[in-house]
């Protein structure tokens, strides 16, 4: 194996034009691709979505939802996709989206079907939700200032 290497090393060191295409031309495309994936892990970093919540009778009695929340909002797992933010009242929900303290937060109406509000500034962007699975969330996204 190592007679195969020595001759093709020689080989090429003869030949500038195989020289060219068989070290720099490698040596070069990995320069550029380290230069351009350098710091893509940087880029595009995952932000956990600031959510407030409205704890009120109509969230208690809902009691999933606050076990799924909390989960999905846990530190220690790998991601923590939810960041919680605890809201006195839907109009306290409302300054704080407005003021861009949270993105959004989440009531529970009489039914016990859980409502999520957004920002119109966040509306187009963090909305989009596929299971996968054909199973539809009844979430229903109100915007405070209207579409």
């Amino acid at each position: 194996m190592l007679s195969i290497f020595t001759y093709t090393a020689k080989y090429l060191s003869r030949e500038r034009s195989l020289l060219l295409w068989a070290l720099l031309f490698p040596i070069l495309l990995a320069t550029l691709f380290s230069a351009m994936f350098s710091n893509l892990s940087k880029d595009y970093a995952f932000e956990p979505f600031k959510l407030g919540v409205v704890r009120n009778a109509n969230y208690e009695s809902a009691p999933d939802l606050d076990t799924v929340l909390s989960s999905v909002s846990a530190g220690g797992s790998d991601t923590q996709y939810l960041d919680l933010f605890d809201c006195s009242s839907t109009a306290d929900g409302d300054a704080q989206t407005n003021a861009g303290t949270i993105d959004g937060y989440v009531t529970v109406d009489d039914s016990g079907t859980p409502e999520l509000h957004l920002s119109h500034a966040d509306y187009d962007s963090k909305t989009a939700v596929d299971l996968g699975d054909g199973r539809p969330i009844d979430f229903r996204c109100l915007c405070p200032h209207g579409l």
